[in-house]
C-alpha cells in the first residue's frame, strides 16, 4: 500500500503533523492515541527507485521481538 502525502506543520505549536488516510489508518487498525514510528526507506519499482517512510504502531514492534 502506498499513499503520497504531505507533512504539515500545526501553526500553533510548530508541532509536524502527518494527515494519514482514513483508509489507511483503517485498514492498519490503528486508533487515535496509538504511538507510532516511522523510519526512512527505498520504495523500488519499475519507474524508479524512491525514499519513503515506513510507518509502524509502537506495539506492533515490541511483538516482532
Amino acid at each position: 500500500m502506498i499513499y503520497i502525502v504531505e507533512v504539515e506543520r500545526d501553526p500553533k505549536t510548530g508541532e509536524i503533523i502527518l494527515p494519514l488516510p482514513t483508509k489507511l489508518v483503517d485498514a492498519m487498525k490503528w486508533s487515535v492515541g496509538d504511538q507510532l514510528s516511522w523510519g526512512e526507506t527505498l520504495i523500488i519499482e519499475k519507474g524508479g527507485k524512491y525514499e519513503g517512510l515506513s510507518i509502524r504502531r509502537v506495539s506492533d514492534e515490541e511483538n516482532d521481538d
